[in-house]
């Protein structure tokens, strides 16, 4: 995945290590209230949570949770490009 330009804090870093490990034993991303609460108080949480680039690299951890769920290489690559459809996006 494509990743911010400036190094990630690491209390923003621990954020996205709680992410992965939220959704590690998860097969398919499907979240219920539970993993969407946890999810939501990690968010809220997070150190810098308003500034634009820890939000980028945020979405670019989610990102790479779901890109490591995939098996096949042709929907990883899918998945890079949508990214880069996303950011642009949010720009």
């Amino acid at each position: 995945m494509e990743s911010s330009s400036k190094p990630v804090p690491r209390a923003v870093e621990k954020t996205h290590e709680q992410i992965t490990q939220l959704y590690k034993g998860n097969k398919d991303l499907s979240q219920g209230p539970a993993d969407i609460q946890d999810l939501s108080r990690m968010l809220g949480k997070m150190f810098g949570k308003t500034d634009s680039e820890n939000i980028q690299s945020t979405v670019d951890c989610m990102f790479k949770v779901a890109q490591d769920k995939m098996e096949s290489e042709h929907d990883k690559k899918v998945l890079v490009g949508l990214r880069q459809m996303v950011r642009e996006l949010e720009e």
